[in-house]
This record gives C-alpha cells, structure tokens and sequence, in this order.
C-alpha cells in the first residue's frame, strides 16, 4: 500500500527514524538504507511458531511532496488465491497458518498507517527550508 503527502515540509530522515522505531516496537531487527531520493526501512523477525516475516517501508520524494510504501505480505495474500486448490490437496492445515499469518500482515499495516499518520502530523514543518 501506498500513501503521498504534499506541502507537509517533513524532515524525511526523521521521518525513516520513526518508522524504525515502530518496527522495533513490534519485535523487528531493522536495516535502513539510503540511497538517491529514497529511503529503504527493512524490517524482519520470527514469529513464536518460528515463521519468517518481513516488511519493506520505502519512503520517496521531497520534504513537500513525498510518499510512503509499506510492502508486507503481498506473497502471502497471493497464495491465498489458490486456497480452494490447496484445501482440495489437503493442505487445510497449511492454508490455516498462512491465513493466519495474514492476518498478522493485515493488523500490522493498520496500526503503522495511524501510527504514521500521527508521526506525519507532528513533523509538519520539521524540515530545513532550502537556502
């Protein structure tokens, strides 16, 4: 999913540091990476059933006109597709785990859109105007 803002004036490496700060609040090793005009949060950790997760934040654009992309789930969601296959072939048990998982992804994305909703509205004007 995907978000822009326009005219918000918002300190992007700020912006990324939060973001970091959100994935380790919910139990995520996190690397950031910045390159161009972008900036690349990657985030993962193991679930108590030992799964693998992971999600990708790429925040892109100027303090004025930028844009936020969570990627977090998307191969799960895709699978899902081909639930009535898989629960014919006997994978009832599979399918459970994935829509669970799922589920994870789906609660995720919510609390870190309010919560970067919020973080958005108090950086407001928190970057250096352009000498």
């Amino acid at each position: 999913m995907k978000y822009k803002w326009l005219n918000k004036n918002v300190d992007l490496n700020t912006l990324a540091d939060a973001v970091s700060q959100f994935l380790e609040n919910n139990k995520f090793k996190t690397l950031t990476e910045k390159y161009n005009d972008k900036i690349r949060i990657l985030g993962s950790r193991r679930k108590p059933n030992r799964q693998f997760i992971s999600v990708k934040v790429i925040i892109s654009g100027t303090p004025n006109d930028f844009t936020v992309e969570l990627k977090a789930g998307e191969q799960m969601r895709s699978f899902l597709k081909l639930s009535s296959l898989v629960s014919f072939f006997g994978g009832g048990l599979i399918l459970l785990k994935y829509h669970k998982t799922v589920e994870f992804y789906q609660q995720l994305e919510e609390k870190f859109w309010k919560y970067l909703e919020e973080r958005v509205a108090e950086l407001v004007d928190s970057a250096e105007s352009p000498s």
